[in-house]
């Protein structure tokens, strides 16, 4: 069997995982990034690369190569993170990471942003798989982000594409780390939101403190969200801050790049899942065509993020190494379902419907996907491949829309068509 190892770098921890081809996570390890003690990040890194190697060997898998997540700018042609005063880890700017690892193990080794990786995760095995489009926003102790499109990651021209966390949203703001005014990461992050809350916790009564043990320093954004749902006014503003926040950032996403698909992750996720219907109606106000693009919230626990490291191997060796023979494709086939009234249906239901469909699609593995859908006043036609009638009649059954008819795509046609010769 052939393994990947995937390594996800924290300011407080470092995770290494064995990963399948498929994206399935076989083990994964965490170690302290400053366990013994400041500026053994880098020992402790590469330590626990050659643990998860020998673990996979003596499994014995084939070790194809190594992906690193960093929590910064990666100069990505050179496997190093850029110096940059705000980084967390400031030990690995302008550490040849890449180099470093390929000498150790002898294997394969790339170095990207850690947004970058967990978006080829997400696009490759997870909530963005067989989109044409994605934006990951990784919401953790800052806003980190990534874009995906036509399965090519935009990186930019100096390795800063995607840093959406840095987009201002006011510009009358709060002074950012980027130097920057009104970043959408000063109003949303796990970091921003505890340093509110523990500022003006005992000016103002908030139950916070009582909840923190007595001590306002021990104030998490995981207090703070557990408090608004309690009621308590301070922290209310502050989630409710972070809310409009992320409602901005998203209508910038849409009207700006216009994805598929906008994936939430990242420590603070667990947290805003409850809030979907209150984020999605915030960013509504800003972007009317916000439903026509899918949000999916989900965990950003570890078995999650060492995907990344894997998914940043196969995507650099498949961009570099020569292409095996292709597989046939699959056949593509039109359904249409009676569903009288969906053409009135409110966009919450379609996306509830959305969501569903997703759903079972992952249950039943890669082989069927859906590429797009169409809706009349009494009818949904949509379009999906998949290696046989079968199994799209089987979704449809578990989705509780069965098909009304479906037909195999033979070919297809447009405008310029007419126009070739």
């Amino acid at each position: 069997m052939s393994a990947f190892i995937g390594i996800d770098v924290g300011a407080t921890s470092i995770s290494g995982g064995i990963v399948t081809r498929q994206g399935e996570v076989l083990a994964v390890e965490q170690r302290a990034t400053h366990g013994r003690g400041k500026g053994t990040a880098v020992e402790t890194l590469l330590e626990l690369v050659d643990a998860m190697v020998r673990e996979a060997r003596a499994g014995e898998m084939h070790v194809v190569g190594v992906g690193v997540g960093l929590a910064g700018v990666v100069d990505v042609r050179n496997g190093a993170m850029m110096k940059f005063p705000g980084n967390h880890v400031r030990e690995f700017g302008g550490v040849p990471l890449a180099s470093i690892i390929t000498k150790a193990t002898g294997l394969p080794a790339f170095i990207d942003n850690d947004a970058n990786a967990l978006a080829l995760a997400e696009h490759m095995f997870g909530a963005a798989r067989g989109a044409s489009s994605a934006v990951l926003l990784a919401v953790g102790a800052e806003i980190g982000g990534a874009i995906i499109a036509g399965n090519t990651l935009l990186r930019g021209h100096s390795g800063f594409g995607g840093e959406l966390g840095h987009v201002p949203i006011d510009f009358r703001g709060r002074r950012c780390i980027c130097e920057g005014y009104g970043c959408a990461g000063t109003y949303l992050g796990g970091r921003v939101m505890a340093q509110a809350a523990r500022r003006r916790a005992v000016r103002m009564r908030s139950k916070l403190v009582a909840m923190a043990g007595g001590d306002p320093r021990a104030i998490t954004s995981e207090l703070v969200f557990e408090a608004a749902r309690l009621d308590d006014p301070l922290a209310k503003s502050i989630v409710e801050q972070a809310c409009e926040a992320l409602g901005a950032l998203l209508a910038v996403i849409v009207k700006g790049i216009n994805p598929e698909v906008v994936v939430v992750t990242g420590g603070v996720a667990a947290s805003l899942a409850p809030l979907r219907d209150d984020i999605l109606r915030r960013a509504g106000r800003y972007a009317p065509a916000l439903g026509q693009t899918r949000l999916e919230i989900v965990s950003g626990d570890k078995s999650r993020t060492v995907r990344g490291g894997a998914a940043l191997v196969l995507y650099e060796l498949g961009r570099t190494m020569p292409q095996p023979q292709k597989e046939p494709m699959m056949p593509k086939y039109v359904i249409e379902r009676e569903i009288p009234g969906v053409g009135s249906w409110p966009q919450e239901k379609l996306q509830a419907a959305s969501r569903k469909s997703n759903e079972i699609l992952r249950k039943l593995g890669p082989d069927i996907q859906w590429v797009e859908s169409y809706v009349t006043t009494d009818r949904l036609f949509c379009v999906y491949i998949a290696p046989s009638e079968d199994l799209i009649r089987t979704h449809g059954a578990k989705g509780g829309f069965p098909v009304t008819r479906i037909a195999r795509i033979a070919g297809k046609i447009d405008p310029s068509t007419a126009e070739k010769s």
